[in-house]
């Protein structure tokens, strides 16, 4: 779901994640931090169509932290 216009079509985006999960995978002593706030967005895509790329279909590394306003969204997973 768009909330404006989005240059990027979000299998990019999924693909993007996937590469992002694996690099996690293959260096499982660091710890990769996403900065991504849910409260503001920028980039054309709900909330939710961000979140579900995320979470839906993928198990996220736990070396992979995300901002606190995610915590929600992965507890109901």
């Amino acid at each position: 779901m768009k909330t404006a216009a989005t240059g990027v079509p979000t299998e990019w985006i999924k693909k993007n994640i996937l590469e992002l999960c694996e690099h996690c995978l293959e260096n499982p002593h660091e710890l990769f931090l996403i900065p991504y706030n849910l409260n503001r967005n920028l980039n054309g895509y709900s909330t939710r169509a961000i979140i579900d790329l995320f979470i839906k279909n993928v198990e996220v590394p736990v070396n992979c932290v995300f901002h606190e306003s995610w915590k929600a969204h992965f507890s109901s997973k």
